[in-house]
This record gives C-alpha cells, sequence and structure tokens, in this order.
C-alpha cells in the first residue's frame, strides 16, 4: 500500500499518515468522507463510485427543477407551459425510478401545477371560443 489513496469522489489524493485501515478518512480537496483501504488479503470490494451515480441523480434533480420553473411560469405568466410541465414531472419520476432514488419533490409540484395550469388553459380556450362564436352569432 502506498503513502496515499484516492479519493473516490474527486479522485483526489488523501495521505495515509495515521489513518487506520478500515477507517474514515477526511479528503484535503474535496471534504468527503473516504474509507481508507484495508492491507492487501483483507481488501473490501471497492464501493460504487459517485461520479457514476451522479449523472442518472443530477439528471432527476434537474428534470425535477424544469418541472417546477415551467408549473410555476405557467401558472403565473403564461398557461401554455402547463403541459410541458406534466411532460418534465413525468420524465423527473422516470429517472427516479430507473436510478432507484425517490422523486423529488419539486417534480410532484410541477405536475401539480402543470396539470392546474393545464386545466386553466383548456377553460380559458373554451370560454374565448364560446364568447367568439356568440359574438359570431350575434353579429348575422
Amino acid at each position: 500500500m502506498g503513502h496515499s489513496f484516492t479519493c473516490h469522489y474527486c479522485e483526489g489524493q488523501i495521505p495515509l499518515a495515521g489513518q487506520t485501515p478500515g477507517g474514515r478518512a477526511t479528503c484535503p480537496h474535496c471534504g468527503v468522507q473516504a474509507d481508507v483501504p484495508q492491507a492487501p488479503g483483507g481488501a473490501r470490494p471497492p464501493a460504487p463510485r459517485p461520479s457514476q451515480q451522479r449523472p442518472a441523480v443530477a439528471a432527476v434533480a434537474d428534470a425535477g427543477n424544469t418541472a417546477l420553473l415551467l408549473g410555476i411560469l405557467g401558472f403565473v405568466l403564461c398557461q401554455v407551459l402547463g403541459p410541458f410541465a406534466i411532460m418534465k414531472g413525468n420524465q423527473a419520476r422516470a429517472y427516479a425510478y430507473e436510478a432507484g432514488v425517490p422523486v423529488p419533490g419539486t417534480a410532484t409540484a410541477g405536475l401539480v401545477l402543470g396539470w392546474i395550469t393545464t386545466i386553466l388553459l383548456i377553460l380559458t380556450l373554451g370560454l374565448f371560443c364560446m364568447i367568439f362564436g356568440l359574438a359570431a352569432l350575434g353579429g348575422a
């Protein structure tokens, strides 16, 4: 075993000086707690690298945040964004199920706002059609 080992998060070198094999050490580069490797012969299997898990978890968070943003903007500014909020919220749920992580609250809130906004959009379009239809019939 060398005088340092590689951090599983940032891939920086963590010095082994004063560390107990099998214990925990703090990476001086990123501050993550890492397992100190055991001596040869008693080595544990390596933990999955967060860099391999991060893209899936980041995709879930990004899709959830986007769903919430679209839901809020659709509710406040432009109801046409409601269906897009529903789409991104469902995408975040699918990503979460694939990654094996909980569905973020932002995705659920985006879905709810998306459905509310879409229903308001349908009601608004129906009202406009009714008003313009009555105006066309009344003017004839």
